[in-house]
């Protein structure tokens, strides 16, 4: 995604669909704890199925903390599973 956004620059990106992988294996914590930045601002949906809603609740993501690490937000779950 960062060679995509140094070739073609944009404002922010909307996730729409799964954003986290189904075997998560603590990827997301290198986000969550600062060792990797998200380059530009990213806005999630969701979750859509039971098993990326285990990792809405892993990451303690909800509609009172939306800013879920610099540069990433969560929209809300309006309309999903």
């Amino acid at each position: 995604m960062r060679n995509l956004h140094k070739k073609s620059p944009f404002a922010f990106m909307i996730c729409i669909g799964n954003f986290f992988s189904d075997n998560d294996i603590g990827l997301f914590d290198k986000y969550k704890n600062g060792e990797k930045s998200i380059p530009f601002p990213t806005y999630i949906l969701g979750p859509n199925t039971a098993a990326q809603a285990e990792m809405y609740v892993k990451y303690e993501i909800n509609e009172t903390n939306n800013e879920i690490c610099p540069n990433l937000f969560f929209l809300g779950k309006r309309g999903n599973y």
